[in-house]
């Protein structure tokens, strides 16, 4: 008579399990399997080993032992109404794909997620439609992605893309939960504290998206997000808790300001929250930034609440710069003077204590410049304009329909965008690097070149690299103010280290996923190699006289008594000047006009006439620049000024 076979031993512990299931996967390296066409030991070589696991883990039940990790995933399932689960539990694929995870999680000399070969070869998926199933249910169908168990970077190669279990979710499985409860913030009871906490929410969930769509290195979850153990999520949640509330303050001013504007949608008081987020700090709020915040499938979601129908603008609630353009990179900004009153608690103490970063702060090799202006803040050309506007629509189109339509994928398009503003010095070539990364409303790296170059061979170029690696970690906006001094055609290079550093220089720019600006003044001195690595070049040429109109009333300060010859348009027909000369024009006539005595201290037109000839005088003469003695002579004597005195017909 044959023997019964013995049930299998039980597991001394849930670490043992783990330990066992662990073994199972393999070493997980996408090539695990010499005599596999694919490199993949299929998952019927190892069936016997996993059944004899499943009958171990059964036994350990029947014994009385806790597996809390395993009773968790025999409960996740897709349960019959919202937030239900039943006993269907994860079938073997996932739970090999979770497992894979999990192990990684654990594992110090991991870089912090597996690629899709790593996973594959975990789960035993050889075949080409194994693992493209695979990878479906990772992105789309799946259990672990329905239960928020799996995330993913923002890399548009599947091939590429890494994939993690968040930490969260991970330590909540090895308790045995199957969910994390959705607590949502209590609602302060006074106004003032009720509006800090809706704005506090509404910044905090601008930066979760920003950082989660930072770039392929940042951990990201590239299909709408809904509630569990995702971090963007309970953001949401919290801010439309809010918004609800905010409908229901009828007697307040927030309440008042959203009735009048006769918005009762969660969606329109969560968009101006948003909104006043951002323009509490002096900025604005762009419609490819809100869709995101808002989680909107399609622009028409979330830039509604921007465009010139929208209730919040025809109220007057907020303000839409930009207005020519439309969808997406519209931005807008909630008025001084309604933020202050909607948003009592704001003043700029206030801002000052909640935005401690400082304006500009240096490290190695970089500054970074926190931007003081959008576009809209900078006079420039229309067709500079113009072909600005069409460059900055790039990273939200990338953004937006990377993985729809396939942007950046194969040889359809470079990573990232490179940028080269070139013209005469005093052009505004820097002031509109600053104003495009406070229009994407990043922070601009400036590259500090006496920090960066080197006398030591080697060094200037891990000075390069690590100003790039960093920067491509924060999704920020690069600066190479002056290329010419680091991308100087290598042809007249006379030392190999010169050809090296801009080798390696070219290549970051190539390489890097966000936007580069190069400024110069000698762009015929740059390495060609470099031309086929820029998105567009944009001419900063001199102003004409529309522009240096509107260069002088900005340069002017806005309070300073003028005279009533003050003849702006006379000034701009009469000195060709550039932005940075009538800045300084600008600033000496206004220090002249206040040493006059009291009644006389008035900013007249000879005054202004005055320091513009001046300015003029330095573009024409040869004679050394700096500070000269105040005598009589030809570069610091006032000309004739009746001519500029008047209007003068154009």
């Amino acid at each position: 008579m044959k023997k019964a076979a013995s049930p299998p031993a039980p597991f001394p512990s849930q670490a043992a399990c783990l330990e066992a299931w662990f073994d199972v996967l393999g070493p997980m390296n996408g090539s695990s399997a010499k005599d596999s066409r694919s490199g993949i030991f299929p998952i019927e070589g190892r069936l016997e080993d996993i059944r004899q696991l499943v009958g171990r883990v059964d036994s350990t039940r029947a014994a009385g032992g806790k597996l809390p990790f395993f009773d968790a995933i025999d409960t996740l399932g897709p349960g019959e109404a919202p937030g239900q689960v039943d006993r269907m539990g994860l079938d073997l694929l996932d739970r090999l794909l979770l497992l894979a995870l999990v192990r990684d999680s654990f594992d110090a000399r991991s870089g912090g997620g597996l690629v899709l070969a790593q996973l594959c070869d975990a789960a035993g998926a050889a075949t080409h439609v194994q693992q493209e199933a695979l990878r479906k249910r990772l992105e789309e169908s799946g259990q672990l992605r329905a239960h928020h168990l799996v995330e993913s970077d923002a890399d548009p190669d599947f091939q590429k893309r890494y994939y993690h279990v968040p930490t969260a979710a991970r330590d909540a499985l090895l308790r045995g939960e199957t969910t994390q409860e959705a607590h949502c913030l209590p609602v302060p009871e006074g106004y003032a504290a009720f509006t800090s906490a809706a704005l506090s929410c509404a910044e905090a969930l601008l930066q979760a998206v920003v950082s989660r769509n930072g770039g392929p290195i940042r951990w990201a979850d590239p299909v709408a997000c809904a509630a569990g153990w995702d971090r963007v999520s309970p953001l949401r949640r919290n801010l439309r808790h809010l918004a609800r509330n905010a409908i229901e303050r009828a007697g307040e001013p927030l309440g008042e300001a959203l009735a009048g504007a006769g918005i009762h949608a969660i969606e329109g008081a969560c968009a101006m929250f948003l909104v006043a987020a951002r323009s509490e700090g002096g900025t604005g709020l762009a419609g490819a930034l809100l869709d995101l915040a808002l989680g909107a499938d399609s622009p028409a979601e979330g830039s509604v609440w921007l465009c010139p129908a929208s209730p919040l603008v025809m109220a007057g609630l907020v303000v839409v710069r930009s207005s020519g353009r439309s969808g997406a990179t519209m931005e807008g900004s909630v008025p001084g003077a309604r933020l202050r009153h909607i948003f009592p608690e704001i003043t700029p103490e206030a801002r000052g204590e909640r935005r401690a970063e400082p304006e500009t702060e240096s490290e190695a090799g970089v500054e970074k410049v926190i931007p003081r202006l959008q576009l809209a803040g900078v006079v420039l050309p229309a067709a500079s304009r113009t072909r600005l506007d069409e460059v900055l629509a790039v990273p939200s189109a990338v953004l937006r329909y990377g993985s729809e339509w396939g942007l950046g994928e194969g040889l359809s398009a470079p990573p990232g965008v490179a940028l080269l503003f070139y013209g005469p010095p005093g052009t505004g070539k820097t002031l509109a690097a600053e104003a495009v990364a406070g229009e994407l409303g990043k922070t601009l790296w400036r590259l500090r070149t006496d920090q960066i170059l080197s006398k030591y061979i080697g060094e200037t170029e891990k000075a390069i690299a690590a100003v790039f690696q960093a920067a491509r970690a924060s999704g920020d906006v690069i600066l190479l103010d002056e290329a010419d001094s680091l991308l100087t055609d290598r042809s007249g290079a006379e030392k190999r280290w010169e050809v090296s550093q801009v080798n390696l220089l070219l290549q970051e720019i190539e390489r890097f996923p966000g936007v580069v600006i190069l400024t110069t003044n000698r762009d015929r001195t740059l390495d060609p190699a470099l031309e086929r690595r820029l998105l567009a070049r944009i001419e900063f040429g001199m102003p004409g006289e529309v522009e240096r109109t509107a260069l002088w009333e900005k340069h002017l300060p806005p309070r300073a008594p003028r005279a009533a010859d003050v003849d702006l348009p006379a000034l701009a027909h009469a000195y060709p000047l550039s932005g940075s000369f009538i800045r300084t024009a600008a600033f000496l006539a206004t220090v002249r006009a206040t040493r006059r005595p009291e009644g006389e201290r008035v900013l007249s037109q000879a005054d202004l006439a005055g320091a513009a000839a001046e300015q003029m005088s330095r573009l024409t003469s040869k004679s050394p620049m700096g500070f000269l003695p105040e005598s009589p002579g030809r570069r610091l004597s006032h000309p004739k000024t009746d001519l500029v005195s008047r209007r003068i017909p154009s």
